[in-house]
């Protein structure tokens, strides 16, 4: 807990200093036609994520010109602007299930007051939105795993699928959300009372014979960030750095790099970070994308002697070659890279 809350008032301190204060009074502006909103603030938002990519937004912005800054519920009376804000589940002001549903009512409610949103109104439903999501890779021919969507357990009994296979909570993000099922017993004992309540829908998902998966970051036309994540054992599990895995930084598969620019294009996203996979490992394949989403949290490149216990390196706090100090360098980069393409 303690080292929990150090990483977050480094983040908090650090992410501050890159702010240029001069040009930030300079800069602010109330009648300014570029908002940065800030739906919602709290313990939870100070040092955390969105914080930074907030920081991050506003150090961009204000070394373009003028910006106002809106906090809270009086974004409604923001008109014929143009919005930059940071998606987040902290911001579910309602304790809704799907909180994205309740994003997505507000981004279409600014949009018809004549405001230009970063990001797009469109890109929201992407957001820990699986069930929408594999809904659009069907529509646009992006290949993926085999998916089915089901309602109910009964659902279940349609499937002629041998175990193990996948089970997917739409509204999740990260490996959370995701349960192997190895048999029919334990697929029971998963979709139980609380399960259904939680998910009025949920996935089930053909495994890809997988141990590695790579997290691309495209904007536009451009790659702008990649990493392996590398399963170290033999059985399948979550490609997360929470679960061990191994990252590489290098070696990207470059015969398919226009391929996962088009399918970003193809799904009219501006900014995506994609999880991709080929079966077998074996690049040669045609890739697999396992999932994609305008929010993301970039791992930063490490030097060599973290690379092996990168989870490890990545949850402890350092003052010193701090993996903090390098995360937030990250948001800054990707967030000015972002902002200089939109304005």
């Amino acid at each position: 807990m303690i080292e929990k809350i150090l990483k977050r008032c480094y983040c908090f301190f650090y992410a501050f200093s890159k702010i240029n204060w001069i040009t930030l009074f300079k800069n602010k502006n109330k009648n300014s036609e570029v908002v940065l909103w800030i739906p919602k603030r709290g313990y939870k938002y100070w040092g955390g994520d969105s914080f930074i990519w907030d920081v991050a937004t506003l150090s961009s912005l204000i070394k373009r010109g003028e910006v106002n800054i809106v906090f809270g519920n009086r974004i409604g009376n923001v008109k014929n602007k143009k919005i930059f804000y940071t998606l987040h589940e902290n911001y579910n002001l309602f304790a809704f299930e799907n909180y994205v549903s309740v994003f997505e009512h507000i981004c279409k409610q600014l949009v018809r007051q004549g405001n230009v949103l970063f990001p797009k109104a469109s890109e929201v439903e992407f957001w820990e939105n699986k069930i929408f999501m594999h809904k659009e890779f069907d529509k646009y021919d992006v290949n993926a795993p085999l998916s089915y969507y089901a309602k109910s357990f009964e659902d279940c009994n349609k499937l002629d699928w041998e175990y193990p296979f996948l089970v997917k909570e739409p509204h999740s993000c990260s490996a959370n959300g995701v349960h192997k099922v190895n048999s029919k017993d334990q697929l029971v004992s998963l979709i139980d009372e609380d399960f259904l309540m939680r998910n009025e829908n949920f996935i089930f998902q053909k495994l890809i014979n997988m141990r590695r998966d790579l997290r691309v970051i495209v904007l536009e036309d451009e790659i702008i960030h990649y990493y392996w994540r590398i399963n170290k054992d033999k059985d399948w599990k979550p490609t997360s750095t929470g679960y061990g895995s191994l990252v590489d930084f290098e070696n990207f598969p470059l015969k398919w790099e226009e391929n996962i620019v088009k399918t970003l294009k193809d799904l009219k996203l501006t900014i995506g970070a994609f999880d991709v996979a080929w079966e077998n490992d074996d690049l040669d394949n045609k890739p697999q994308y396992l999932e994609v989403s305008p929010v993301f949290q970039p791992n930063p490149k490490v030097d060599e002697k973290h690379l092996k216990s990168y989870g490890k390196y990545k949850k402890g706090f350092s003052l010193f070659n701090s993996w903090d100090k390098k995360y937030v360098n990250i948001i800054f980069d990707i967030k000015e890279k972002y902002i200089n393409k939109m304005l």
